[in-house]
């Protein structure tokens, strides 16, 4: 049963793969991996220096599963044309796979910003963003099977597929570019929103012929946040991204708190749920200790493929979303986290 279960979500992705698209990379802790769709977050921080990294695996119960590792660092410098502006420069590296090498993914990418506080009290900031990223991405055809293959409901690989592939292996270049902005409202307020364009050039990821091999469309971002001090030790902090393609829209919300267990030790318990609510629910926990955070979440497909699973297989009718994230935020010697309050001079 496993194995007709595998047979056919290759299919689908076969299907998929028609249209000259190999499947996106998405985060569901988008918020802790920032850079992945936010050039302009690179460097957005108090602290010096920022290293992270991210591990996402999906329908492990099947057999056939995708997993996304990813592993970056950005760092803000005190330069710029003022001395209040900021300039941040990241790097990070991506790799994604289906299963026993059916499908591979690997990317790096170079981002930088540029922070530029719009007044003197360095309350509103706008940020701009640039990433270049570099993407290879290869499948093993031999590992197919096509829908010309089946005798019935039979797979016969040793049956021609018929398709017309020219390559096994595709690389691109790409750019993005966006906009952020961040108000804080007062020392228990802050609210900030990024507007971001991927894929600018529009890279060929199709393993077919070029007679019917479309290019990537653009795709857009909308992503935001909200943190709110409800007291010395409680936050509440709203989070969305909106992604954008063509016609198609896909909503992303959720609300975590953050609770400062012990605050000499900088102990803090995060609790949290969120999700694309047609699609998947997760649930958000994680720990944070002095500069370090660990977060854990666990998405439960209410949609797509839950159907087929169920259909199938009754017992693995649970093929949820397993991811895991680590940040360390940290300081260089020469900033110590003292800072200067500028005052007005009358």
């Amino acid at each position: 049963m496993r194995v007709r279960l595998v047979g056919l979500l290759t299919l689908l992705l076969c299907s998929y793969q028609s249209f000259g698209q190999v499947q996106e990379v998405k985060f569901s802790q988008f918020f802790n991996f920032p850079m992945h769709i936010n050039a302009a977050a690179t460097g957005k921080f108090d602290e010096s220096y920022r290293v992270s990294g991210i591990y996402r695996r999906q329908w492990n119960s099947i057999g056939s599963e995708f997993v996304t590792t990813a592993v970056g660092g950005d760092v803000k410098l005190n330069a710029g044309f003022r001395s209040q502006d900021r300039i941040g420069v990241g790097l990070y590296l991506l790799d994604d796979h289906l299963g026993d090498n059916i499908m591979q993914h690997q990317g790096i990418n170079v981002s930088g910003a540029y922070h530029f506080p719009l007044d003197f009290q360095q309350q509103h900031t706008l940020s701009l963003g640039v990433g270049v990223s570099y993407h290879i991405t290869s499948v093993n055809i031999d590992q197919l099977i096509f829908e010309s293959q089946f005798q019935g409901f039979v797979p016969d690989a040793s049956i021609a597929n018929g398709e017309p592939f020219v390559n096994e292996r595709q690389s691109n270049l790409d750019l993005s570019a966006s906009i952020a902005y961040s108000y804080v409202v007062n020392p228990d307020l802050q609210i900030s929103v990024a507007y971001a364009q991927l894929d600018l050039l529009k890279p060929q990821q199709s393993f077919f012929s070029d007679t019917i091999a479309s290019p990537t469309l653009l795709k857009q971002a909308v992503v935001g946040s909200i943190d709110y001090k409800v007291n010395s030790r409680l936050s509440l902090m709203p989070k969305y991204l909106i992604h954008i393609e063509q016609n198609t829209i896909e909503v992303n919300t959720g609300l975590i708190a953050g609770y400062m267990a012990v605050p000499d030790k900088k102990f803090r318990v995060d609790m949290g749920i969120m999700g694309q609510w047609s699609e998947y629910l997760a649930l958000y926990s994680g720990i944070g200790l002095g500069s370090l955070e660990v977060h854990a979440s666990y998405d439960f497909s209410m949609a797509g493929l839950k159907q087929l699973a169920n259909v199938t297989n009754t017992s693995q009718s649970r093929p949820g979303v397993f991811e895991l994230s680590i940040v360390y935020k940290g300081r260089t010697k020469k900033n110590d986290g003292q800072y200067s309050v500028p005052c007005r001079i009358f």
